[in-house]
């Protein structure tokens, strides 16, 4: 016993010795989901679907070249005066869960297609007197139970199936049923999305052969219910940005005072004319705009550092049909937005993309109209006044989100209350009935 305290201390005294004479460092490298989910980067191919839009180099105090505005270092002073009183007060956000609940067979063989409730919420939060509130007027949610009806009535017995969606899932409550026999991509045609005689998209017919070859593969069907629920969140987050449109006023209170719409992701995630007064924060960073030099430039941004603006050409979608909101407040999206990068924070051996967001608006926004050939030094400092007004954002912080170290405290805020009004995955499918086919 008394050689195995021995030999026990001996092992604690030099794990004391070990301990101390290691430093180790703590990093969070701020991997992103996009990363996780190792999807490939896209880049696009075609140059003139980008063009520098900032001509005036603020360091040089002239108009420049590309090569000598990429060259520069555009840092954004926190407390700085850049003539513009930016005031970023209203934030819109929505949220996503889809859940599998049942299998339905369909053939003898025991094939079956999964049965899948998708949940959508949308929501706007108005930050007034340094406190967030939320707008009930402004708050939007549904459930969908998908299934490719139209499908199943070709190769198994619908009606049997009908009779448990008659009664299917009461306790839920609002329940829509979505017919996922279609492709979640509306028809196209000339870039506009095509409607009906009813007003509705247009979706086409997924092979009945391509549906069947795929009722062996499980994760096909919950992949299209998973699909479709984004595109009904998309149409929510549209229908709220247009209530919100029409009764938000873009008078001017004072010369040179902007109150802004913020919006998680990009303003085309919007499906309709977009907001003038409206941003655009995108995390999301699978698509390259620039070219591999120049993005290199935005993956080395230093903390409070933004990459110049450039201008990204969209062709024209169902942004450009009529929605019967007001000209005065709303600016037709004219498949132009004006884009930078900046850099909210900074850690050492972080990813590329760490603190790194995207900010989008109209080009009509700025003071000389989104104009390269006049742009001038006023257009920067509005530039600088944004990102300065999005920096200040930082804080604080959106722990415990593993997103933290991009994601704006506010819109993190908003996602925690649209997270409450939604059910867990496990909730979902206790509720839900199990069909017997």
């Amino acid at each position: 016993m008394a050689k195995a305290s021995r030999e026990l201390r001996l092992f604690y005294s030099v794990f004391k010795d070990l301990r101390t004479s290691t430093k180790a460092e703590v990093v969070d490298i701020g991997v992103t989901e996009e990363e996780l989910s190792l999807r490939p980067v896209v880049s696009l191919s075609d140059t003139s679907s980008v063009s520098l839009l900032e001509t005036y180099g603020r360091q040089l105090g002239r108009k420049a070249e590309d090569r000598e505005i990429w060259g520069q270092v555009l840092s954004i002073d926190e407390d700085a005066d850049y003539g513009f009183d930016i005031k970023l007060s209203y934030f819109l956000d929505g949220i996503q869960r889809t859940s599998w609940v049942a299998n339905v067979p369909v053939l003898k063989t025991g094939e079956r297609v999964p049965v899948s409730v998708g949940q959508v919420a949308a929501a706007i939060l108005h930050r007034e007197n340094r406190h967030l509130k939320i707008i009930r007027k402004y708050v939007r949610n549904n459930f969908s139970v998908f299934l490719p009806f139209e499908f199943m009535g070709e190769v198994t017995d619908i009606e049997a199936v009908r009779k448990w969606v008659a009664k299917g899932m009461p306790t839920i409550g609002n329940l829509k049923w979505r017919d996922t026999s279609y492709d979640p991509a509306p028809v196209r045609e000339g870039g506009k999305v095509v409607y009906d005689e009813k007003g509705n998209e247009k979706h086409d017919r997924i092979p009945t052969r391509e549906l069947r070859k795929n009722l062996t593969d499980i994760n096909f069907f919950r992949n299209l219910s998973r699909r479709w629920n984004r595109r009904h969140r998309a149409i929510l987050e549209q229908e709220l940005h247009d209530d919100f449109a029409r009764d938000f006023s873009c008078k001017k209170a004072k010369e040179k005072e902007h109150n802004f719409l913020v919006i998680d992701g990009v303003i085309t995630d919007v499906r309709g004319p977009v907001l003038q007064f409206a941003i655009g924060i995108s995390k999301s960073f699978n698509t390259r705009f620039l070219n591999t030099k120049e993005h290199n430039k935005v993956l080395q941004l230093k903390q409070f550092q933004r990459s110049p603006v450039f201008l990204l050409h969209s062709p024209p979608d169902e942004s450009s049909l009529e929605s019967g909101t007001s000209a005065d407040d709303i600016v037709r999206f004219s498949g132009k937005r004006a884009s930078w990068y900046v850099r909210l924070r900074t850690v050492k051996y972080s990813s590329p993309t760490y603190g790194l967001v995207r900010i989008e608006l109209l080009p009509d926004v700025l003071p000389n109209k989104g104009s390269a050939d006049l742009w001038g030094e006023e257009d920067t400092r509005f530039v600088d006044a944004i990102t300065q007004a999005v920096i200040r954002e930082r804080l604080p912080t959106s722990f415990p989100d593993k997103r933290w170290h991009n994601l704006l405290y506010p819109i993190f805020m908003c996602e925690e209350y649209l997270r409450s009004m939604i059910y867990p995955h496990t909730t979902v499918k206790y509720i839900s009935v199990t069909p017997e086919v």
